[in-house]
């Protein structure tokens, strides 16, 4: 094998990591957050955080609340 059949090989290579680091990046960014209810607009949102209260150092008391009941 000559020079040009590795050269092409590892460009080959890069070229197709980084599509798939494209590819990984582009879910990250555009699906893996979201539900498909909340990107058509479906979902409400029943539940949030009410207050986070530091207990200790590692430990922490959160109250949440769902449909306006803590």
């Amino acid at each position: 094998m000559s020079l040009d059949n590795y050269l092409n090989f590892v460009l080959s290579l890069v070229f197709v990591l980084g599509l798939i680091a494209l590819a990984a990046w582009g879910y990250r960014r555009f699906f893996m957050w979201q539900s498909v209810a909340a990107r058509l607009g479906l979902a409400t949102n029943r539940l949030r955080v009410a207050e986070v209260r530091g207990i200790g150092a590692r430990r922490g008391l959160v109250l949440a609340q769902c449909d306006g009941v803590e």
